[in-house]
């Protein structure tokens, strides 16, 4: 058995582009022990100060651990996955939520916001469309559900693989997904107090370190460090919303396709 996961640890090194591709025909191959075998070798590499074999073997266990945590997630989880790589990081969506223009008024800025916009549309319609099909079980309504199954079952194997998909209960994901979303939005709450917290410190310590006439080179240090983790904060909190607004427009749309006509 061990032998067969270093035959597919191979194999995935040696993917190059298509790495994607081989890291989900081998998905139910990547389990803790894939993960322990592929850190034996990135320790080797380390040790031996190899950094480009190095780089590549990072690179493949950031990939194999999220694939081995999302084998592991629940269903409405690995839906939630779906949904947020078809959204993006965000970007678009805030493009999208009304900040087109802004400060805009050539030809060209109003084309680049037009785009901006059509992309951020197709990816809410292909988000809302991947929800609806793994509400649905993959079954389109007013689908006949017997002829679907002959002609999938015509199709083979391999069509079977690619046409499936994993059914998700409505209630299920929306509960889960507002787990998640009170756990970030608690955290956020806590970092907005600490950040602000740390403003008023830093703040204090500048003005007494102005009133002091004997302010040493080390404080001043001190200080610099400080404000400079105070402005990742500031950073990290900014992500993290960004991060919080998508799922709160995820649940959104979810529970608009629970609606009547949806």
């Amino acid at each position: 058995r061990g032998d067969d996961k270093v035959t597919i640890l191979l194999e995935l090194l040696t993917a190059g582009s298509d790495l994607g591709a081989k890291v989900a025909q081998f998905s139910d191959e990547v389990d803790a022990e894939m993960l322990g075998l592929l850190q034996q070798r990135v320790e080797t590499a380390r040790a031996y100060g190899d950094a480009g074999v190095l780089a590549r073997l990072e690179d493949l266990y950031r990939v194999l651990k999220l694939e081995y945590q999302r084998n592991q997630a629940s269903p409405a989880m690995r839906l939630l996955d779906d949904v947020l790589e078809i959204l993006g990081d965000g970007e678009v969506e805030s493009a999208g939520g009304g900040g087109f223009g802004a400060g805009t008024s050539t030809s060209a800025g109003s084309a680049a916001d037009e785009a901006l916009a059509e992309e951020y549309y197709s990816r809410r319609r292909a988000a809302t469309a991947c929800m609806r099909k793994a509400f649905s079980g993959g079954v389109d309504a007013g689908v006949d559900i017997f002829a679907a199954a002959a002609a999938l079952a015509e199709a083979g194997p391999l069509a079977a693989q690619e046409l499936s998909v994993e059914y998700v209960r409505l209630h299920e994901f929306v509960g889960e997904t507002t787990e998640l979303l009170d756990e970030a939005k608690a955290r956020q709450a806590d970092l907005a107090r600490a950040i602000a917290r740390a403003q008023r410190e830093t703040a204090y310590e500048a003005r007494q370190q102005q009133a002091a006439s004997d302010g040493g080179a080390g404080s001043k240090a001190e200080l610099a460090e400080r404000l400079q983790q105070l402005e990742l904060a500031r950073m990290a909190y900014a992500d993290r919303q960004r991060s919080i607004s998508q799922l709160d427009e995820v649940l959104f749309m979810a529970k608009a396709l629970d609606e009547p006509g949806s």
